[in-house]
């Protein structure tokens, strides 16, 4: 691995141990993703703000788990304590607010409240990434400056759970087909797969289910 991707935290336990960033901000903020720290693509360092220059570049991460969009909005600032925008400024430290499951639905009105909250806060916009699961990010590039990023993580996350399964692929097809899969069993996928199930049992479907996901193939 040739390459390295530096990664920045703000705050670190007793054990020297990098905590996720936004923490202390953000409600219930999480550690990275695992595909990022395992991969053969890039060697991942951790390293503390004051390891930070500028002949390199170095990345700043938020992960979240409800839309930027209901952050930014309720609070109108940007989730960054003034040692991390003094790195953004002088050291071109990149942040990145990541939220690979989801696909931040109101991307406009997004990219508009951060790019407000960045002059504000005499930040270069360009230094800001939104990385989501917006199959459409590429339509909004040319109306800001910050990175948007649309990531593959779903597609590939279900491809390998599928992958286990051994499915066999059948060339002549005939009907119609869906096929629907969740890690979790949240009420309201209960309540759709409960409906598809009422709707489609004149035909057959096949289910499956265990404590943590269920699929649907209809």
């Amino acid at each position: 691995m040739g390459s390295i991707l530096n990664l920045v935290f703000e705050n670190w336990d007793n054990t020297n141990i990098a905590l996720p960033n936004g923490n202390d901000l953000f409600k219930n903020s999480l550690f990275l993703p695992d595909f990022i720290h395992n991969n053969e693509l890039f060697e991942v360092k951790n390293v503390k703000l004051t390891d930070v220059h500028l002949f390199n570049n170095f990345y700043f991460v938020i992960r979240h788990k409800i839309p930027l969009f209901q952050y930014l909005s309720e609070s109108y600032d940007l989730f960054i304590s003034d040692s991390v925008k003094l790195l953004i400024r002088n050291k071109n430290l990149k942040i990145i607010f990541i939220q690979e499951h989801e696909s931040e639905y109101r991307i406009q009105d997004t990219i508009d409240l951060l790019d407000k909250l960045c002059i504000q806060n005499n930040l270069n916009s360009s230094n800001f990434y939104i990385i989501c699961n917006n199959a459409e990010m590429s339509l909004y590039e040319l109306s800001t400056k910050i990175n948007l990023n649309k990531i593959e993580f779903l597609s590939e996350m279900s491809y390998e759970l599928l992958k286990q399964f051994n499915p066999t692929f059948i060339t002549n097809k005939s009907g119609k087909f869906a096929l629907l899969h969740n890690r979790t069993p949240k009420n309201h996928r209960i309540i759709l797969l409960a409906l598809l199930k009422i709707r489609s049992s004149r035909r057959g479907a096949a289910y499956g289910f265990n404590k943590t996901s269920f699929s649907l193939l209809l």
